[in-house]
């Protein structure tokens, strides 16, 4: 019995490799890269801070910043149009261990690949940024993660001339203000210059990365990097650090330098992280054994009392036609497609379904100009958008009942929260892609 899964970011990838694991005969239908490719590196379970994304909530009696595990316990009480809150209620218990579990199956299924995702449920890493500002992070995956800056003595970046979307000395100065502002011991910052083997540099991250690839390119940068840190030293480099290849060459690199070695985080169209990422979970579910469809799904006819789903599927070398028992929809928001605009509305374009924003308005139905509000830094009705769903994460009709027999929902898709703004956009498609594997492998039982 055929298990269907639309979508091939994050959401998509953990559904069907749990699907998978399980035995179950399932098919992923995985068009162009969405958002989980557009990731900096920076794996954040819950909310920096609910209402205050920007900054990491503390404990008020002793001024500690929360761990992610207490941020996430906090965010059940405070949001509860969160996804999160729809698969736990307010039970932080449960919400714990099935983030354990599920940072825990993500690490096994991306090692054998060298992407495992770095971290500590009990205490946020505070990671340098290409502008010069720092981030907490709860988790982060190779290349970024090693770059802890909480507890380091000195801080040195890797010069890169005529690099795009990197400047060391900006980066630099951005730190050092950066640094002050938080209270944190003063850390020397340094500049190391003229590392680079000849030809190896250029304009292009992506070009640079590429060379690293080749282990005669990472010797050179090592060998010009050798003993360059100490004790206690953190050495920062550009988003350059392979693609293939980048957790081996970064440990490379560390053990020349004598400390640890990291990128600071980068943002598109600079960053590489989340191609890396995102290539790393298409090898996993290749290797799972489970069946790949390259396509997008362009018409949905979801069958009722126990009828199967008929998708239709557009390739690049044509169209098919599959029937599915089960199906997971993570099919994103608008970068994955799963919320498309029609006639100046958003609308979900494979059933249907009613959108909601994180107030509970629904929204499909009615010009998408009314769910945006003046100013920049506001919270937008319409960047909460998606679809509502039960417990089991079926999504709801109009009158709350299951819109359709043995659909479940996965990752953006799901409303009620804004994945950027409070940075739980890879949490949410973790969770709720296991979530909803869950749910499908159950309802064919």
């Amino acid at each position: 019995m055929t298990i269907a899964v639309v979508g091939g970011g994050l959401a998509g990838a953990v559904a069907t490799l749990a699907l998978a694991e399980r035995g179950a005969e399932v098919v992923q239908i995985a068009g162009p890269p969405g958002a989980s490719a557009l990731a900096a590196g920076a794996f954040d379970l819950a909310a920096a801070s609910p209402g205050v994304p920007w900054l990491a909530a503390r404990d008020a009696l002793r001024g500690n910043a929360l761990s992610a595990l207490e941020r996430l316990a906090l965010l059940l009480w405070e949001a509860p149009s969160h996804p999160y809150a729809r698969m736990f209620g307010r039970d932080a218990a449960a919400a714990a261990s099935a983030a354990r579990a599920g940072i825990a199956a993500l690490s096994r299924w991306l090692a054998p690949h060298g992407a495992a995702l770095q971290g500590d449920f009990a205490a946020s890493a505070l990671l340098a940024c290409s502008p010069g500002t720092l981030r907490p992070v709860d988790f982060a995956t190779p290349g970024p993660a090693g770059g802890d800056l909480s507890a380091c003595a000195e801080i040195a970046l890797i010069d890169a001339p005529g690099l795009a979307g990197y400047d060391a000395r900006f980066t630099a100065r951005g730190l050092a203000a950066e640094l002050a502002a938080l209270g944190l011991a003063q850390k020397p910052v340094r500049i190391i210059q003229n590392v680079w083997p000849e030809g190896l540099l250029d304009a292009q991250p992506a070009s640079v990365a590429a060379r690293l690839d080749a282990p005669a390119a990472g010797e050179a940068l090592a060998r010009a990097l050798r003993g360059c840190g100490g004790a206690g030293c953190v050495v920062l480099a550009p988003p350059v650090l392979g693609i293939a290849r980048t957790q081996a060459l970064v440990a490379q690199l560390a053990e020349a330098a004598g400390c640890a070695v990291a990128e600071v985080l980068s943002f598109p169209p600079y960053a590489l992280a989340g191609y890396r990422f995102e290539r790393a979970l298409r090898a996993a579910v290749r290797a799972s054994g489970a069946r790949v469809i390259d396509g997008r799904v362009r018409a949905l006819h979801a069958g009722q009392h126990g009828a199967s789903h008929e998708l239709a599927i557009e390739t690049r070398t044509g169209a098919q036609q599959l029937a599915a028992r089960a199906l997971v929809l993570a099919t994103g928001r608008f970068t994955g497609g799963g919320l498309a605009p029609s006639d100046g509305e958003v609308r979900e374009p494979l059933l249907g379904l009613p959108l909601h924003d994180a107030e509970g308005r629904r929204i499909d139905g009615i010009p998408a100009h009314r769910s945006v509000r003046k100013g920049y830094a506001t919270w937008q009705p319409l960047y909460t958008a998606g679809v509502r769903v039960d417990p089991q994460l079926r999504p709801l009709a109009p009158r709350g009942e299951p819109a359709a027999e043995r659909v479940f929902c996965a990752g953006e898709l799901i409303g009620g929260f804004d994945p950027a703004r409070e940075r739980t956009g890879l949490g949410v498609a973790l969770l709720t892609g296991l979530a909803a594997a869950a749910s499908a492998a159950q309802a064919l039982q």
